[in-house]
């Protein structure tokens, strides 16, 4: 009993440089290499942005203390992973760092849906310094949101799954006066929630998603898209993929993932598993005798 209360789960990411031409929907025989977690944060949601011989990872880093996600990255050359650098924290829970460039600027949207907004920041000083920069939408809660940038003519198209039972694919568009809501698209349930950049491969689109039928973050799911336009998003399953399919550079339980993104050279994923953690029971621990304390004291003043 006591050991499942204290049962947690976490995450961590892991990443691989391409063979050849291939990717995770022909190659499943090139083993992740799994980014050690710090006894402070757990990583997940990753994204990645090649930088001359290195490759910037950004991530929701889960904080065991706070009990809440902030966002980080840390830099990996020559297959040696630095330490994780945390980038920007708020009074609620951040996740999916979905980062992006434009012109010579550095953007990112983050996963804030406990603010109930969709909030796009600015890299001040690249990688480590951001300022918020504008809100995109707001009065509803909202998770992962992801951007697809279309390169002939630049127009920007938002997909988002919005929280609070309404279970619904949404959809936002930029146009020269800002952004705006166009329209409901597809039903998203437990298998279209956003997990990471959409692709190509061969001449076709995919949009990875999350398979969340049984338990959070079970697989990733690869949707092929057959439309995309500022009136229509059509798309149909092609992939299903689960951790027991990969190889990985440690040999442990991993019984989930939910976030995939590429470069032109990497991959990178995130994994979960259950493990019982010191600093989760010290935390829980604490926070069962404040909330007893709490209660004891309430006691009190009701009877003087």
């Amino acid at each position: 009993m006591l050991k499942k209360t204290f049962r947690d789960e976490e995450w961590s990411i892991a990443y691989r440089r391409k063979r050849d031409e291939e990717n995770i929907f022909t190659d499943k025989e090139t083993p992740f290499i799994v980014l050690k977690n710090s006894w402070r944060y757990w990583c997940a949601d990753p994204f990645i942005v090649e930088e001359r011989e290195s490759l910037l990872v950004f991530f929701e880093a889960y904080d065991r203390i706070l009990r809440r996600g902030v966002l980080g990255y840390r830099k990996i050359r020559d297959n040696k992973a630095g330490k994780i650098h945390i980038i920007l924290k708020e009074p609620y829970h951040l996740s999916y760092p979905f980062i992006y460039r434009e012109g010579e600027s550095w953007y990112m949207i983050p996963e804030s849906g406990q603010d109930s907004s969709i909030a796009r920041y600015k890299a001040v000083s690249f990688p480590s310094q951001w300022t918020k920069e504008k809100e995109l939408a707001s009065g509803f809660g909202s998770v992962d949101t992801t951007l697809f940038i279309e390169p002939n003519n630049k127009t920007h198209i938002f997909l988002y799954v919005k929280k609070d039972g309404l279970k619904e694919f949404q959809y936002l568009s930029q146009d020269k006066n800002g952004i705006r809501m166009v329209s409901s698209l597809v039903d998203c349930s437990e298998t279209k929630r956003p997990a990471g950049n959409i692709l190509k491969h061969q001449g076709k689109m995919y949009r990875p998603s999350q398979l969340c039928t049984n338990t959070y973050g079970e697989a990733l799911i690869f949707n092929e898209i057959l439309n995309l336009s500022t009136e229509m998003y059509k798309e149909k399953e092609h992939e299903r993929i689960f951790t027991h399919q990969l190889k990985f550079s440690q040999n442990k339980e991993w019984h989930g993932m939910h976030t995939y993104n590429a470069t032109e050279n990497y991959e990178i994923i995130d994994m979960k598993i259950e493990r019982v953690s010191l600093i989760t029971i010290i935390v829980k621990a604490y926070l069962k005798l404040k909330k007893l304390s709490l209660r004891q004291n309430k006691q009190k003043e009701k009877s003087i």
